[in-house]
């Protein structure tokens, strides 16, 4: 349960008892057995290598060489929109061992707006890094103009504001309902009652911008970068017939392909994680039940578990950045203090970017 959607919180509100096991004194079936699991051991596993990788790599990009470049703007934003998903997920994880913060009055509240607003400043971060790889592999006479610190700067704030004020509406919308289950009378952060109408109506509106059309957009950009960096390749290696054998070390130096391949791999890893959730997500808002939001069980099972492959995605990008990068590893040994690492950016007439 992360409180982005109303599945979560009926997940676990509609306990039954009717079945052997038990937690915290109340009955569990087999699908909040599983959740459970998800829950109390792999939650933390994501939550906190993920804030200790975010935390790395923010180093690593802030050291001097990195701060002139247009695409560090964005990765520290995304970085630190991942890291507000992550802390948002740790008073979840909290929940599973019985310290139900999150379904404090106020608390409450804020859990559910932060988890929006981060989610949706993440996935539209990507977007803007795709953005510039995009630039900077299929038109890279508009790097000077368009990938600029100033003009990343700008979209950060903007996409920011944006953020705030459309989703400020989950704050008056979310309520603490105290619900007896078994002999216990327990405390739920659900939306209420009178406003289910305008819940699921931003409800599809947040499955539209955060999902349906960023997904179009960066698929549209990659296949594009993949079409563009095959073309060079190809013309690369035919100027180069008289020689052979230097083919792939030439293919390989090609300005396009050395440079574009982290952020290219960040944004291909993203489309991979997300789709399976997003999908499911979109047939919840759109399908047969999307007036009540109420879902069956096994499909309440099979989101929550995608919804742990979705979470990845917030705590994946420092191993991302250390296996695709050579800077990036040696911009981290600078940061961390380790002098026999040097760092060698790239040339800023090739690209902007790392």
């Amino acid at each position: 349960m992360d409180n982005r959607t109303v599945i979560e919180n009926a997940s676990m509100s509609n306990l039954s008892c009717n079945s052997s096991r038990c937690y915290q004194g109340i009955t569990l079936n087999q699908t909040q057995l599983v959740y459970q699991f998800l829950q109390v051991y792999i939650l933390p596993v994501i939550v906190f290598s993920g804030l200790i990788g975010n935390t790395l790599s923010a180093c690593a990009f802030l050291v001097k060489e990195l701060r002139r470049i247009s695409s560090t703007v964005y990765v520290i934003a995304v970085l630190s929109a991942d890291s507000g998903v992550l802390v948002s997920l740790s008073f979840v994880w909290l929940e599973g061992l019985g310290f139900r913060l999150n379904h404090e009055e106020g608390m409450c509240q804020f859990q559910v707006y932060w988890s929006y607003i981060c989610t949706f400043l993440s996935i539209w971060f990507v977007v803007c890094i795709t953005v510039e790889n995009y630039i900077t592999i299929c038109h890279p006479t508009r790097i000077t103009s368009m990938c600029t610190v100033r003009r990343a700067v700008i979209t950060t704030v903007s996409l920011l504001a944006f953020a705030l004020s459309f989703y400020s509406v989950f704050i008056v919308t979310t309520t603490v309902n105290v619900h007896n289950i078994g002999v216990r009378s327990v405390k739920m952060c659900e939306t209420g009652t009178k406003y289910t109408q305008l819940l699921v109506l931003f409800v599809n509106a947040d499955t539209t911008i955060t999902f349906i059309v960023p997904l179009v957009l960066i698929l549209f950009m990659l296949i594009a970068i993949s079409l563009s960096v095959i073309k060079s390749v190809q013309l690369k290696k035919k100027r180069s017939m008289n020689q052979r054998h230097s083919n792939n070390n030439r293919a390989k130096s090609i300005p396009q392909v050395r440079v574009a391949k982290m952020l290219y791999i960040l944004s291909l890893t993203f489309v991979i994680l997300s789709i399976p959730s997003h999908i499911l997500r979109t047939y919840i808002s759109f399908g047969p039940s999307s007036d009540t939001m109420q879902v069956s069980e096994t499909v309440a099972l099979v989101h929550a578990v995608l919804q742990f492959v979705y979470y990845t995605n917030f705590s994946i990008k420092f191993l991302l950045f250390a296996f695709c990068s050579k800077n990036f590893r040696k911009s981290l040994a600078t940061a961390l203090g380790c002098r026999h690492f040097s760092y060698s950016p790239v040339s800023n007439t090739e690209s902007t970017r790392l």
